[in-house]
């Protein structure tokens, strides 16, 4: 009896990894091809074990269903554990849709952010499937709470530096100055694209594509300059200097101002209305004037590429003009 019980758990436990692990993985290649992208959350959603448990209650269910000479007290004790099983099973595949079902609007840009609402709604879920478990097996759950009661202060002590961030984070979130894919600035250095925004920390990824993990309470209590707000594009400026013998600074500026224009057509597209570069002499230098130009951004990662792109083309027609740099 015990040997033909553990051979269909062994066996069911195999296919379930197998479903998981290979039959799974089709599926989500196969959605990932497709255009409709729910199809992605759903069979995402069937991870983290609700395979595996689902072939394994199966399993205990065929034990039960054709008896293998059990005792009526381990038949009953087989029930229970199929039914909390299920309700688990279910409890858990929910949390998981949810979770990456926000996950799937956050990427959309429909809410502010990121993995900290996911991990407290799924987080609940589960809560919720465990409080219908303790009732269903007839656990009162009353002195749970009174424990949990008396014992929150406790917790809430030893975790204060946790709870402090997980609050800072929901301020972050809440008050929507910094989001997911926003390009920031610290007042102590560090800046880059925040990529997440999670209960204890958020991340930052750097230009060169390195992680920067600041603590939630650290990050609300420093000046952020955020790069993206109240819009993406921005000002970027480029000083040139001219030297004091140049006949006709009027020629210099109108062929400084056309090679810009070009530039920032070239960054928005023909079909925007760029905004028109800036161009003005702004100051007598001690061994030159002192030309600068202001350029439009579509964002701010474009920033050294249009740069580059400008001082190429304006050397090249500065030389053909026949016009010095100091």
């Amino acid at each position: 009896m015990l040997l033909q019980s553990a051979i269909i758990i062994l066996i069911s436990l195999v296919l379930g990894i197998f479903f998981q692990e290979f039959v799974l993985a089709k599926f989500k290649k196969w959605a990932k091809e497709t255009k409709w992208k729910i199809d992605d959350v759903v069979f995402d959603s069937l991870g983290n074990g609700v395979i595996v448990l689902a072939f394994i209650l199966l399993g205990l269910w065929l034990i039960v269903r054709f008896s293998f000479n059990l005792s009526v007290g381990i038949s009953s004790i087989l029930e229970k554990t199929i039914f909390v099983g299920i309700i688990f099973l279910v409890t858990l595949w929910i949390a998981n849709f949810v979770g990456d079902l926000i996950k799937f609007y956050l990427q959309g840009g429909k809410f502010p952010s990121v993995s900290i609402f996911s991990g407290v709604v799924k987080g609940v879920i589960i809560i919720t499937g465990l409080t219908v478990i303790l009732q269903k097996l007839n656990i009162s759950i009353t002195p749970i709470l009174t424990t949990l009661g008396v014992g929150g202060l406790a917790v809430a002590l030893a975790l204060k530096d946790t709870l402090s961030n997980f609050f800072a984070g929901l301020q972050i979130l809440i008050s929507r100055k910094i989001k997911v894919g926003d390009y920031i600035q610290l007042s102590s250095g560090e800046a880059g694209y925040v990529s997440d925004i999670g209960w204890r920390n958020t991340v930052i990824k750097t230009t060169t594509d390195n992680l920067i993990i600041i603590p939630n309470d650290k990050l609300v209590s420093v000046i952020v300059t955020n790069y993206y707000l109240p819009e993406k594009d921005l000002w970027t400026k480029i000083i040139i200097d001219i030297p004091y013998d140049a006949k006709n600074l009027e020629r210099i500026e109108k062929v400084t101002k056309k090679i810009a224009k070009r530039i920032v057509d070239n960054e928005f597209g023909k079909d925007y209305n760029a905004p028109e570069p800036k161009i003005y002499y702004r100051e007598l230098g001690a061994y030159s004037i002192k030309l600068e130009v202001k350029l439009r951004l579509k964002e701010l990662r474009n920033i050294r590429s249009v740069q580059s792109e400008f001082i190429k083309e304006l050397i090249k027609e500065y030389r053909r003009q026949k016009i010095d740099i100091a």
